[in-house]
This record gives structure tokens, sequence and C-alpha cells, in this order.
């Protein structure tokens, strides 16, 4: 089997992606972006733990409600 020259774009090796990548993350615009997202993802985190508390604070409202009776099978209660 022949082998390709190594100047070919499949042999570039991970160096030459993960250079690409290290551009990509620490251009303005993607640190940018980035930071919104988080921001973003923050405030939407906030008022989701807002509306589950102003749901779900305090106790069960039906651990008031619930009583148990358990019977053996003889009908005598315990």
């Amino acid at each position: 089997m022949k082998r390709l020259p190594s100047h070919h774009p499949s042999h570039r090796g991970l160096n030459w992606v993960r250079a690409a990548s290290r551009r990509i993350e620490n251009h303005p615009e993607t640190v940018a972006l980035v930071r919104n997202l988080d921001a973003v993802y923050e405030r939407l985190r906030q008022r989701a733990r807002a509306e589950w508390l102003r749901h779900h604070a305090g106790g069960d409202p039906s651990d008031a409600c619930v009583s148990v009776r358990i019977r053996c099978a003889s009908g005598a209660g315990i």
C-alpha cells in the first residue's frame, strides 16, 4: 500500500486540531459568548430554584392529611 506524504491534510495530526481549537477558545468573541451563556445559565438556575422553593417550601402538605391503619390478617389493629 502506498503511503501518503506527510503534508496531506489527513496527516496533519492532532497538533493542528489542538492549535485551531486553542485559537477558537481564546478568541475574544468566543470568550464573551461563553461568559454570556454562563450568566444566562446562572439566571435560569436561580429562577428554577426560586420556583421550586415557592412550590415545595416547608413540609409536604399531604403529610397532615394522611392517616394509615395497618391490620393483621386476623383483623386486629396494630
